[in-house]
């Protein structure tokens, strides 16, 4: 479910992750694209620096709503906390593309749109309000450093340019995909989201920091064979993609040879697997994927059985 196969062999361009969070946000309210994209480019003018002066991203960072004790100490500059601040809302809009299932009005994802197309409020009181979202009454500051891991060197933005999770869940995660999982997502200016660089060299320096160790992006995909599906010694899969989910733009969206693929257009992140429908509010595809799924599940044991008894 949700399986970027594509990305992790490195078959597709790594921008493509955030360009399909884009463009769904932009399906799901219209114009939010660029009320995102406005409101960052704000922001960063605010935090543009030059060879005579450096402007005071602690004092930026009150006004957006950050608790003044809470500022990682890997933050030093306008430039790192700028990378690091848009890293962070890229990611929460890939959280939100992640639950957009069923699609509608009453999502995150559009409640998140909803925040940065308010043409009443400032670029400041839009990020302000939109890293407070998640918070509630709870609190009156957001806590930045609540997102970074635990070991050594860490930063806001995982090896794969996310920010996965929190506590010992984003340092395994990490690890991970040091060790064999690299999955680039890059960010570029076919995006709502201001252009963050990446680079194999900024990964193996940055896995260094982290484990000591250079980053191995090809070994995975040998070592189980996915770097070449139609000779992929593994029989009986089955592959089941949301199409709204950032991930299916690296997914395998076609049925081959032992292969099987179901396609939901309406489809989120794993959001067959989120439930035991089909239920009443389930979209009209969403309930047909059941019927698909269970149909190539039972096929496929049919075939295994037939198999063992001869």
């Amino acid at each position: 479910s949700s399986a970027p196969l594509k990305l992790h062999t490195h078959y597709v361009n790594t921008h493509a992750y955030f360009e399909k969070i884009t463009q769904v946000a932009e399906s799901a309210s219209s114009g939010c694209s660029n009320a995102v994209h406005q409101t960052l480019l704000d922001i960063s003018g605010a935090l543009r620096v030059n060879d005579d002066q450096e402007p005071n991203y602690v004092d930026l960072s009150s006004r957006l709503g950050i608790c003044a004790d809470t500022m990682p100490s890997h933050i030093q500059s306008s430039v790192v906390f700028q990378q690091e601040l848009v890293m962070n809302i890229a990611n929460r809009f890939a959280k939100c593309n992640m639950e957009y299932y069923p699609p509608g009005p009453e999502t995150s994802l559009v409640a998140a749109c909803n925040i940065f197309q308010d043409s009443t409020m400032s670029a400041e009181g839009k990020i302000a309000s939109y890293l407070m979202a998640p918070n509630g009454d709870e609190s009156q500051c957001f806590d930045l450093s609540s997102f970074v891991r635990s070991r050594p060197h860490s930063t806001l933005s995982a090896d794969n340019h996310e920010e996965i999770g929190r506590g010992l869940s984003q340092d395994i995660w990490d690890l991970q995909i040091c060790d064999l999982l690299t999955n680039p997502a890059t960010v570029t200016d076919a995006s709502m989201f201001p252009v963050q660089e990446y680079s194999d060299e900024w990964l193996d320096q940055h896995c260094h920091s982290r484990s000591d160790s250079a980053s191995h992006i090809q070994d995975l995909m040998h070592d189980i064979g996915v770097d070449d599906l139609a000779q992929l010694s593994t029989t009986r899969m089955l592959v089941v993609n949301g199409m709204n989910d950032g991930w299916s733009m690296a997914s395998q969206l076609e049925t081959q040879v032992d292969l099987r693929v179901v396609n939901i257009p309406s489809g989120a992140h794993h959001s067959e697997l989120s439930q035991t429908g089909p239920f009443e509010n389930d979209t009209l595809d969403m309930q047909g994927a059941y019927t698909q799924i269970a149909r190539h599940l039972l096929d496929l044991v049919r075939v295994a059985m037939a198999e063992r008894s001869v």
